[in-house]
């Protein structure tokens, strides 16, 4: 399992297949391109951010408008997406009165504004906040390349002939 040319980017053309006496129609390069084109997502994208369907406070309001925003410059904004955006802002909402009361914000909740933030996807776009130029001032930190030392000390040589 696993290995050269299983991913099926090594795949042969159907000239080559015809070559080599190895072709079969049901593994042609139309079958494999049809089948490519049936995974591309040709969604109902929206062509403007809509109002959200639950009702939610000023705090919860402003999250949904970032992430709407943010989904929205990336062409990502989906009914799908919009319903993940508002489950986020009443989470963030939920979030913002327990910090507000004094309480502690409980971990699952956190978990679970998580997994709807990777679900949407919005930092896969995003650029670097580091200059990629500028030297990272630890590069020169931690083990050197070449452990040897270049400087060697001679052999301990014991007195005598060696022998018992």
């Amino acid at each position: 399992m696993g290995g050269i040319g299983s991913g099926g980017n090594g795949r042969l053309t159907d000239a080559e297949k015809r070559a080599k006496g190895t072709y079969r129609s049901d593994r042609s390069d139309e079958v494999y391109a049809a089948k490519a084109a049936e995974k591309v997502i040709t969604g109902p994208w929206l062509t403007s951010i809509p109002e959200p369907t639950i009702p939610l406070n000023a705090v919860g309001k402003s999250k949904y408008d970032e992430i709407t925003a943010l989904l929205f410059a990336g062409n990502k904004l989906t009914k799908v997406t919009c319903g993940d955006c508002e489950r986020m802002a009443v989470m963030h909402q939920q979030m913002h009165e327990r910090l507000t009361a004094g309480k502690a914000v409980s971990m699952d909740l956190i978990k679970r504004m998580d997994a709807i933030s990777v679900r949407l996807r919005i930092a896969e776009d995003a650029p670097a906040i580091a200059n990629p130029n500028q030297k990272n001032r630890f590069a020169g930190s931690g083990f050197s390349n070449n452990r040897t030392s270049p400087i060697t000390l001679r052999p301990h040589r014991a007195a005598g002939t060696g022998k018992l």
